[in-house]
């Protein structure tokens, strides 16, 4: 497989901004609207069973968020069913999350360095559990692996992408558009590692 240059990460996360625009903050705005529910009700019973609600909530919202990013950047429509992950998905999404952050906030306590190399290694994780539905230590493992002979690529793509997001969001306008843009790049990675990128058009051949 070729390398993933900073271009190509830029490039990706731009097209699918441009492209998904409205969708990506429609998206926002159901997570906002349908948190804001959730916790009414949560709250108007107990403010502990408000609490479960509101971090439940956050986390499938978190999960369909992430999901749809993947749909849309591979040339599927919009899904609202991604919002309402299934138990077993749910359950691994939190339990993967708890590991990497175990494994890797360790890292970054005891060496900068090797915790910003495990993060790498474990970024697509909670695509691999979302998109492919494996469980917890199956897309621990799968992302070590798929990420073997890439952390560079990714690395330096996701840091001087968001670099460069930062630097225009000094601006409101720009602002509103590094954000997807941003998020788009996130999940470069996992769509080029797994060659599920939105194919192109056949180019039309004039004689």
């Amino acid at each position: 497989m070729e390398k993933m240059g900073i271009g190509d990460f830029l490039n990706f996360g731009f097209e699918n901004a441009k492209k998904h625009f409205a969708k990506f903050f429609g998206a926002i705005l159901l997570c906002i609207v349908g948190l804001g529910i959730i916790s009414m009700i949560g709250f108007g019973i107990s403010s502990f069973i408000g609490t479960i609600f509101l971090l439940v909530g956050s986390v499938a919202a978190s999960m369909g968020f992430m999901q749809n990013i993947i749909i849309l950047a591979k040339g599927d429509s919009f899904s609202f069913k991604a919002f309402i992950p299934q138990p077993m998905v749910f359950l691994n999404f939190l339990l993967a999350s708890i590991i990497v952050m175990i494994i890797v906030g360790i890292g970054l306590v005891l060496f900068i360095i090797p915790g910003l190399i495990l993060s790498v290694m474990f970024s697509l994780v909670p695509y691999l559990i979302l998109d492919e539905k494996m469980g917890a230590l199956e897309a621990v493992k799968a992302s070590m692996q798929r990420t073997k002979g890439h952390k560079g690529d990714i690395f330096w793509g996701l840091i001087i992408s968001s670099f460069l997001g930062e630097l225009l969001s000094v601006f409101i306008i720009t602002l509103f558009f590094t954000i997807p843009m941003l998020t788009f790049v996130s999940a470069y990675p996992y769509l080029r590692l797994t060659n599920k990128l939105d194919p192109e058009p056949p180019k039309q051949v004039t004689e």
